[in-house]
């Protein structure tokens, strides 16, 4: 599998312009793709064995449910097991709350608006951050007590029609 994003990550670190990261995060999000796609070709023939089981009404295995969780939070496993900075993120969500409350109710200098504004855009950045890593993990909660006492057949007929679809976006 070919993905060269090293070279373009290197390219932004060195020159540290805004075009070359949106260049590296644009080649990062293609190589996304490129794995996920990776993934569904390698195991596109287990998933339709178990459609069918699923179809059938019949239990599948300990592997099988590993090899369906891979198809559809496999994603939000990878970034909660491989991102470490979400107590760093809470901490500087938390002293940024504590700045911001300086500015609430008062009239503040064109300096302090600048401030401000750098302050409630950091702040945003890192809100948007924090949920999406609380979303994956969420995904992630939802899935696992899904099929932790089994399935039944309204969680069969989910999982059929998750994995069919996945199935069909994938470009053969």
């Amino acid at each position: 599998m070919q993905l060269d994003v090293t070279k373009v990550m290197a390219k932004a670190t060195e020159t540290m312009t805004d075009g070359a990261f949106q260049q590296a995060g644009s080649a990062l999000n293609d190589a996304i793709n490129i794995v996920r796609e990776e993934v569904q070709r390698k195991t596109s023939s287990e998933i339709q064995n178990i459609i069918g089981k699923l179809r059938s009404g019949y239990e599948i295995s300990g592997e099988e449910i590993t090899l369906v969780k891979t198809w559809i939070i496999g994603d939000a496993i990878g970034y909660t097991t491989k991102e470490n900075n979400l107590q760093d993120w809470i901490s500087e969500y938390e002293r940024l709350q504590e700045s911001l409350k300086g500015y609430e109710n008062r009239f503040c200098s064109s300096e302090e608006l600048l401030m401000l504004h750098g302050m409630l855009e950091d702040a945003s950045r890192i809100s948007y951050d924090i949920a999406n890593f609380l979303e994956k993990q969420d995904r992630i909660n939802k899935f696992e007590s899904a099929v932790s006492d089994g399935l039944d057949k309204g969680e069969r007929d989910l999982l059929v029609n998750l994995l069919t679809v996945r199935l069909q976006s994938f470009d053969y």
